[in-house]
């Protein structure tokens, strides 16, 4: 809105305007009753209040699928446009900075596609692939230099990969909510009749012995059994940041091999993903000496949990595909890329097994809690439990500002397509970083939750 502002001539009129307007205030009022009203069992116009709920959870993810559309669409008419000007007009004329450059597309995918424009043997004419007509790209390429004559504009442009997944997450979020919400209307009168029966069950049946009376249980959370994990966490949490504060500051140099970015940053998340994959392992085999302590993962977490691990492994296996069809390909203008995509395929695959050990061995501690002395001393896997939150925290940061970034998805780009790849990566890349992020509550939950000690206090 402030950038609609301070445009000299007007790019949108007033019914697209109001889109942005209506949006923002769909959030706030959506934020505002999520938050008063999340832990309300709604009993009354079951039929209602469900298609109410469901509407919500349906326009969240209708917002998500349509900000897909709308950027990967953008980009890729801008890609058209740009593959076939650039050998008749010599690329765009003006000092306007493309989109795909704002955005930080790599410039070998660019020239990369350049050669779809062939010209023939007079000339006189030349043959190029058109998948869109001339109108719709004069239209975006209109709109876009028109939004983007002030700083504001490009700034807006620039901005859009690193907001995106903050959008997706909260929309994400908001409809999980508000679908378990949905799905919870009328069961409280259920709750309430159960409860009926079995304190009528219960009367007279047992009472409770002045013992249990003379003793009111607290409990308390200590850092016992975790400080080695905690080192190892933040010895990889200041590595992470480090190689996150070099990629920002060299992605902009077109002086600094791009070779140098690529193994930099992959050499760096494939160490902490190894490192995480050992971790987990031992995890999962220390989490058995806890007790089973009764209680199940709420249906808002577990729903959050599968949908974002789907996400990560889809992602996952993309990559997979990229490094494994890339093996055998054989550039002469760049001899590195085989082992490039010899990179990519393991960290791909270390982070598939990483993110479904970690679910795996999560969805097991929410279920555990120390009960014996020698839990409550030994305190099994919270040394893991330490160090994966730590790692996780690095790796939703490296996620938002490296992997986020185009540059370091430029094997993908070249073998997919802008249009392909673009869909493919804003249905991922906002699971993968939503999944780093609810990883983060779900094991702080779990350091707090299932290693906490009882303290028993005599009453009076």
């Amino acid at each position: 809105m402030a950038m609609h502002s301070m445009m000299e001539g007007a790019c949108l009129n007033d019914v697209v305007f109001i889109h942005p307007v209506l949006h923002g205030l769909f959030t706030f009022l959506q934020m505002h009753f999520l938050f008063v009203n999340s832990q309300v069992l709604v009993e009354r116009f079951g039929l209602a209040a469900r298609f109410g709920f469901m509407h919500l959870a349906a326009t969240n993810l209708a917002l998500w699928v349509r900000l897909i559309v709308w950027e990967s669409g953008n980009e890729w008419t801008y890609f058209v446009h740009l593959s076939q000007s650039s050998g008749v007009r010599g690329g765009v004329s003006n000092n306007i900075p493309t989109p795909l450059q704002l955005r930080g597309f790599p410039r070998s995918v660019v020239a990369r596609h350049q050669r779809d424009l062939s010209f023939s043997s007079n000339a006189t004419s030349y043959y190029s692939y058109r998948p869109i007509s001339d109108s719709h790209i004069s239209q975006v390429v209109a709109l876009h230099e028109c939004l983007n004559t002030n700083t504001l504009g490009q700034l807006w442009t620039s901005s859009m990969p690193f907001l995106y997944p903050f959008i997706v997450q909260f929309s994400l979020i908001a409809a999980a909510v508000t679908f378990v919400m949905g799905q919870n209307v009328g069961r409280g009168r259920i709750f309430m009749k159960q409860k009926k029966l079995a304190n009528s069950h219960s009367k007279g049946c047992s009472m409770p012995s002045a013992g249990e009376h003379s003793l009111r249980s607290t409990w308390s959370v200590d850092c016992g059994g975790a400080s080695k994990g905690l080192f190892l966490g933040i010895l990889c949490l200041v590595a992470g940041i480090v190689v996150i504060i070099i990629f920002l500051v060299v992605k902009e140099d077109e002086e600094f091999p791009t070779d140098t970015i690529f193994w930099l940053t992959t050499g760096a998340v494939a160490a902490m993903l190894g490192l995480c994959c050992v971790m987990t392992s031992v995890g999962l085999v220390q989490i058995r000496r806890l007790s089973t302590s009764g209680q199940e993962p709420t249906p808002l977490d577990t729903l959050l949990s599968d949908v974002s691990t789907v996400g990560v492994q889809l992602y996952a296996v993309f990559g997979i595909v990229v490094g494994a069809s890339g093996l055998g390909i054989r550039d002469i203008t760049d001899t590195g890329i085989p082992h490039r995509h010899a990179m990519l395929l393991a960290v791909s695959a270390l982070q598939l097994v990483q993110v479904t050990g970690q679910s795996v061995l999560i969805a097991e501690a929410l279920r555990r809690a120390t009960l014996t002395r020698h839990q409550m001393l030994a305190k099994p896997a919270r040394q893991v439990i330490t160090f994966l939150l730590c790692s996780n925290a690095v790796l939703w940061a490296y996620d938002t500002f490296v992997t986020q970034s185009w540059l370091s998805q430029e094997l993908q780009l070249r073998f997919f397509g802008v249009l392909a790849w673009g869909i493919i990566s804003r249905i991922g890349l906002p699971l993968l970083i939503f999944y780093r992020f609810h990883s983060c509550v779900l094991l702080l939950e779990i350091w707090k939750r299932s290693y906490r000690t009882p303290i028993l206090d005599p009453g009076n």
